[in-house]
């Protein structure tokens, strides 16, 4: 996981570095053009002078201007092609960064379901069997109460039936779990133990992981 962190790290510092080679290369550009166009100003300036009416310095000067604008007219091509590079670059350390966030995230992923069932699971497990036991006792007390009820002539039965209903409601309401109708196959799956549940339910996500990560691995080795 630290390696992982590390290349994203890594790759955000290079994004950093070539949007501001951009930025420089852009300035460079806009800089380059401005001095060509006062060049060719200056070149329509004394271009007339120097070809109309044959005057010797308006020559020189114009030849100067022209190998001025030359120079200027290849700066701009270099500049040009400078920037085109440096935007490639940054799309493909773009597409490797965003490669490297999901990877980092699938591997978070799976660390939070290895807590998931290691932690939280376990922790649910004990909750449940300790629920169990409580459950167990109360019904075994209901039934010892019924029996001395029916010793006693006391005409218990719709109390008891109210009690038992109202412990289901509690349940209910305090592990705040949704209940709905299961199939016999079903409730045999979810009475048992709560990390093999979670286990293969969240088995299918993490196989589906291991060929991405597998098409990464072949393709940084490439």
């Amino acid at each position: 996981m630290k390696k992982q962190i590390d290349k994203l790290a890594a790759l955000e510092e290079a994004i950093q570095r070539e949007s501001e080679t951009i930025q420089a290369l852009e300035k460079n550009l806009q800089r380059t053009r401005e001095e060509k166009e006062r060049a060719a100003a200056e070149q329509q300036h004394i271009a007339y002078s120097a070809l109309a009416e044959n005057d010797t310095r308006a020559q020189v000067l114009l030849q100067e201007c022209e190998a001025t604008l030359s120079k200027f007219s290849t700066r701009v091509a270099s500049c040009e092609a400078a920037l085109q590079t440096a935007k490639r670059e940054l799309e493909t350390l773009r597409h490797e960064r965003q490669d490297a966030f999901i990877t980092q995230k699938q591997h978070e992923y799976a660390d939070e379901c290895a807590a998931l069932l290691k932690d939280d699971a376990e922790q649910l497990e004990r909750a449940l069997t300790e629920m169990a036991t409580a459950r167990n006792a109360l019904q075994a007390r209901l039934r010892k109460m019924e029996s001395l009820a029916v010793e006693a002539g006391i005409d218990a039965s719709r109390v008891h039936a109210r009690l038992r209903t109202n412990l289901d409601r509690c349940v209910a309401q305090r592990v705040q779990f949704e209940a709905a109708w299961l199939s016999r196959e079903a409730r045999e799956v979810f009475q048992g133990p709560v990390p093999a549940v979670f286990r293969s339910t969240i088995d299918g996500i993490l196989g589906g992981l291991e060929p991405q990560r597998e098409q990464r691995l072949r393709a940084e080795r490439e």
